[in-house]
């Protein structure tokens, strides 16, 4: 009898295919199939069999049906697989709760691990009020209270918390008191073979949507929600109407503010200048055909490492981010991109007004960041540290 493979189940709770979704199938692809066993238990939708099994043929078991909310589901489902490690892919700290730990603690399997993508902020304790029961209750056991009670369980019920950026890290240590030498950064990364076109093989995209080779354009890639920010970048390019005429924006993406701001673009007069190009699984296109990338999340959202930027600067743009969460840890403010204040306007409009009106700054710039992140976010030896903390 050959070897027996290392079982290794990972939980996700994803409604669409997203980033942490893709930064888990990059990891599943380079497992060694001849001595791993992955398997995928999805709480909620399945966006994961269309990339595994649909595109990349791996074969991979994905099961879905599962409930967060059921501390036994959990804990049979997990049971049933027998799984040598289980790991809970976590879009944001409270992704999972506390027992959905327990049952893959209690399920059999030696290792249990967490992959944490975003943060969010903790609202501060509640303020002394005329209710002075309530205040005390609030205190003692409100919603701030709870998700920190909640985080000393999960500390204690995993081996390890991955997390994908340094910032990231830092968050969970000092909000959440995640042991330091428990907690540890394993960047995100992009592929480097897969970014990058002739110039050529764009003119294409500009064409099909009327934009002119003299044109500036502003691409941002995101899913439509309200924390992604997005209509700041739409009230900027507004405002930059007159200063800035040949300035074009493309949107990619789709999600539930998809109809509000297309809405919004109409009635600001920007059907000529705006263009909705809808989700989109290869984005090189439009990165390749762009001038400038523009990240544009809230301050309330606090994007680690997002993968939309990575690739903006593995093909060669400047881009335009808001300072907060990781971000800072990919763009170098006026060296390789520009940052801006979350959900500033005006920052917006200074920060595509500078880019837009000198291009040897954006040249310069976009330069600096296809060489960072060949320097820094090579996606396989980011794999490769990440497989090594996964199955030592």
């Amino acid at each position: 009898m050959g070897e027996r493979k290392t079982k290794v189940a990972f939980l996700i709770s994803s409604s669409v295919f997203s980033g942490g979704d893709r930064h888990l199938v990059e990891i599943i692809r380079r497992l060694d199939f001849s001595k791993v066993e992955p398997v995928v238990l999805c709480f909620g939708a399945d966006p994961l069999s269309r990339v595994l099994n649909g595109q990349l043929h791996l074969g991979v078991r994905v099961k879905t049906g599962r409930s967060r909310k059921s501390f036994f589901r959990n804990w049979l489902a997990l049971r049933n697989e027998r799984a040598d490690i289980v790991v809970l892919v976590n879009g944001g700290v409270g992704t999972f709760p506390w027992y959905a730990f327990l049952a893959a603690r209690l399920s059999g399997a030696t290792r249990v691990l967490a992959i944490y993508h975003n943060f969010s902020t903790v609202p501060e304790l509640p303020s002394r009020n005329r209710n002075l029961f309530s205040y005390i209750a609030r205190r003692m056991f409100g919603w701030r209270v709870r998700v920190l009670l909640s985080a000393r369980a999960i500390v204690a019920l995993t081996d390890r918390s991955i997390c994908v950026s340094n910032n990231l890290r830092e968050q969970l240590v000092t909000f959440f008191g995640y042991p330091q030498e428990r907690t540890v950064t394993v960047l995100n990364g992009v592929d480097l073979g897969f970014f990058g076109m002739p110039d050529s093989l764009t003119d294409g995209v500009r064409r099909e949507l009327g934009i002119g080779p003299q044109d500036v354009v502003v691409v941002s890639a995101c899913r439509l929600v309200v924390l992604k920010g997005v209509d700041v970048l739409l009230q900027a390019v507004n405002l930059l109407r007159e200063e800035v005429p040949n300035l074009k924006c493309v949107i990619v993406g789709e999600g539930p503010s998809e109809e509000e701001l297309r809405k919004a673009s109409v009635e600001m007069g920007l059907s000529s200048k705006v263009f909705f190009v809808g989700f989109k699984d290869d984005t090189r296109p439009y990165l390749q055909m762009g001038d400038i990338f523009v990240n544009s999340s809230s301050a309330s959202y606090v994007e680690c490492l997002p993968f939309s930027v990575l690739e903006a600067m593995a093909s060669g743009l400047p881009c335009i981010g808001s300072n907060a969460g990781g971000v800072p840890e990919l763009i170098s403010d006026k060296v390789d991109g520009l940052l801006v204040t979350p959900g500033s306007v005006d920052d917006m409009c200074r920060a595509i007004k500078r880019l837009s009106c000198n291009h040897s700054e954006r040249k310069r710039m976009g330069e600096l960041a296809r060489e960072k992140v060949h320097r820094h976010f090579d996606l396989d030896q980011c794999m490769d540290r990440l497989k090594t903390v996964l199955l030592q």
